[in-house]
C-alpha cells in the first residue's frame, strides 16, 4: 500500500505533534485526533495516552519470554531476537511477516496453523529474488541484506520444523465466538499510483479526476474517500466506524459482528480481485482489503479473510478440515518456486523500464544543452530542430552503453540518491561534461542522501567529456573526448 509521496497534493502529513508517530489527514502542522485531545503542542512532548508505548517492566517481561527453548524444537532459535528482524521486512499490517514477526516479538509463537509457513515462504521469495544480481540491483539491496535474509530463512525455518505442538495454541485459532466483542476490521485504500499513472497520462479516461487529485490540496481525495464510506455503507447495509488513518494512509474501519453468520454475509458480498482480500469499490480508485476476523476481540486471535472458510473448519476439528488444510499447505510449498520466478521476471522488467527512462532522459538532455554550430554564435539548441530519432544508430549504441555501465557500478548509490531514473539520467549528461548542473545540486533528502549525490558526481566526472554534432547527412554524431 502506497500514499502519494512527495507530491503537493497529498492530504496526508505526520502529526504536527513532536513525538507522534501517526498520520493524519489535512494540512501540514495539524494533530492527529488524540494529540487534539490531550492538547499537544509542536515543540512538546506528547501528552496522548500510552504515547511512548509500555512501561520497562512490561518490555523487560517481554524479553524475559524470548527465547523458548524446548525438547522438541529451536534451541538455537530467539523468538524476540528473530521477530525484531521480521518486522523490518514486513509490507503491511496485514501481511504474514508482520502477523509472526509481532507475535514472535513477545515471545510466543503464531496461534493460527499455517501462518508460520506462510512467512517463511514470503521470506524465501524475498531471497530468491535478492540472490539474483537484477533484483538486488533493482531493489538496493545490499550483501548485508540478503545475508539477514539468510538468517532470517534459516532460523524460521527451524522453528516451523519443530511442529506444533511447541505452540501455545498449537494448530487453533479462536476456539469461541464472543458475540459482545467480536469485531471485523478493513482497511479503505486509495489507489494513489493508478491516480500518478492516470494523472500522467491524457488517454486515460480518468485523466483530468486523477489530474485533480494530484493538485487540489486533497480536498477532492477527502470527498472521494467519503463517497467509498457511503459505498462501503450500502453494501454492508449497517453502519461501520473507522479508527483514523494509518501509517500508510489507510483509513482503518471495523464493524461489529454478532454472529459467525454475519460475518458470512458480510464477506460474501465482497467479490475478490488482483489480490487476496481486495474488493474493487464503484468509487473511482477506491478499493476495500485486508478483511481481518476478531472473534473474541482486537486483543485475541485473528483470522483473515483468505482463511476464514478453513477457520470455521477448524472450530469443527473434523478429520476433513485437517486433510484439507495439509493439503494446502503441500500446494504452497510447490508453488513457492513458481512464485519466486515470477517475482525474478516482474523485477527484470521494471529494470528494463527504468534503465529505458535514464537512456530517453540522457539522450534528450543531451540535445537541448548541445548547439548545432549552424553560426558563430554556436547556432540553435538541438533539441529545436532535431530529435533523438536524429541521432546515429552507432551514437545510440554508445549513449546506451555508457549508460548501462554507469546505472550498474553505481545501483546502490543511484537507489540511495532518491533520484528518479529520469532524472539521474538528465544528471548523468550535466555532470560527466562538467556542466554547472548536475548530481552535486539535487536536493538531499538526508546525510546518506547526500553522500550518495557526490559519489555519483565523481563517478560521472570519471567518464570522458562527450559532444553531439551535426554531421553531412544531417544526422546527430557523438564524439567522446
Amino acid at each position: 500500500m502506497m500514499t502519494l509521496k512527495n507530491k503537493t497534493a497529498s492530504r496526508y502529513h505526520h502529526c504536527g505533534c513532536r513525538d507522534c508517530m501517526e498520520t493524519t489527514i489535512g494540512e501540514p502542522g495539524d494533530f492527529c485526533d488524540d494529540c487534539q485531545a490531550a492538547g499537544c503542542e509542536p515543540d512538546s512532548e506528547c501528552q496522548a495516552e500510552h504515547a511512548y508505548g509500555e512501561d520497562e517492566d512490561k518490555a523487560d517481561t517481554k524479553r524475559a519470554r524470548a527465547v523458548r527453548a524446548s525438547e522438541g524444537g529451536y534451541h538455537d532459535v530467539d523468538l524476540q531476537a528473530l521477530g525484531e528482524k521480521m518486522l523490518h521486512w514486513h509490507g503491511s499490517m496485514g501481511d504474514p511477516i508482520y502477523a509472526v514477526g509481532s507475535y514472535f516479538f513477545s515471545g510466543k509463537r503464531h496461534p493460527q496453523e499455517g501462518m508460520e509457513e506462510k512467512a517463511l515462504s514470503e521470506f524465501e521469495k524475498l531471497l530468491s529474488l535478492a540472490e539474483t544480481p537484477e533484483g538486488a540491483a533493482h531493489g538496493g539491496w545490499s550483501d548485508d541484506d540478503v545475508q539477514e535474509l539468510r538468517d532470517i530463512c534459516d532460523e524460521l525455518q527451524e522453528v516451523v520444523d519443530s511442529g506444533p505442538e511447541n505452540k501455545q495454541a498449537a494448530a487453533k485459532v479462536a476456539a469461541a465466538f464472543d458475540p459482545k466483542s467480536a469485531m471485523l476490521y478493513f482497511d479503505i485504500h486509495m489507489e494513489d499510483i493508478n491516480i500518478e499513472e492516470d494523472a500522467k497520462g491524457p488517454e486515460s479516461p480518468n485523466h483530468d479526476l486523477a489530474k485533480s487529485l494530484m493538485n487540489d490540496g486533497g480536498q477532492k481525495a477527502h470527498k472521494l474517500e467519503g463517497d467509498a464510506m457511503a459505498e462501503v455503507k450500502k453494501i454492508f447495509g449497517k453502519n461501520f466506524s473507522n479508527e483514523g488513518h494509518d501509517n500508510y494512509g489507510d483509513l482503518v474501519c471495523k464493524v461489529p459482528v454478532s454472529s459467525i453468520e454475519e460475518v458470512e454475509k458480510i464477506l460474501s458480498k465482497v467479490s475478490v480481485g488482483g489480490g487476496d482480500d481486495i474488493h474493487y469499490l464503484n468509487t473511482p480508485y477506491c478499493t476495500m482489503q485486508n478483511f481481518t476476523f476478531f472473534p473474541n476481540g482486537v486483543n485475541d486471535d485473528q483470522v483473515k479473510f483468505v482463511d476464514f472458510d478453513e477457520w470455521k473448519e477448524e472450530q469443527a476439528d473434523t478429520k476433513q478440515a485437517r486433510v484439507a488444510h495439509t493439503r494446502a499447505a503441500n500446494v504452497a510449498r510447490l508453488k513457492r518456486h513458481a512464485a519466486a520466478a515470477r517475482l525474478i521476471k516482474v523485477a527484470k522488467a521494471l529494470m528494463k523500464v527504468a534503465a529505458q527512462s535514464f537512456l530517453d532522459a540522457y539522450m534528450e538532455t543531451a540535445l537541448w544543452s548541445s548547439t548545432d554550430e549552424s553560426d558563430e554564435s554556436g547556432g540553435e539548441p538541438m533539441d529545436k530542430n532535431y530529435t533523438v530519432s536524429d541521432i546515429t544508430s552507432e551514437t545510440k549504441d554508445k549513449m546506451a552503453a555508457d549508460c548501462e555501465r554507469f546505472q550498474s557500478e553505481n545501483a546502490e548509490n543511484l537507489t540511495a540518491s532518491g533520484l528518479s531514473d529520469d532524472m539521474a539520467g538528465y544528471c548523468f549528461w550535466l555532470s560527466r561534461n562538467g556542466s554547472g548542473v548536475g548530481f552535486f545540486d539535487r536536493d538531499a533528502k538526508d546525510e546518506t542522501a547526500q553522500t550518495a549525490l557526490d559519489e555519483l558526481q565523481e563517478a560521472a566526472r570519471d567518464f570522458q567529456s562527450f559532444s553531439l554534432l551535426v554531421d553531412d547527412n544531417g544526422k546527430i554524431d557523438g564524439l567522446i573526448g
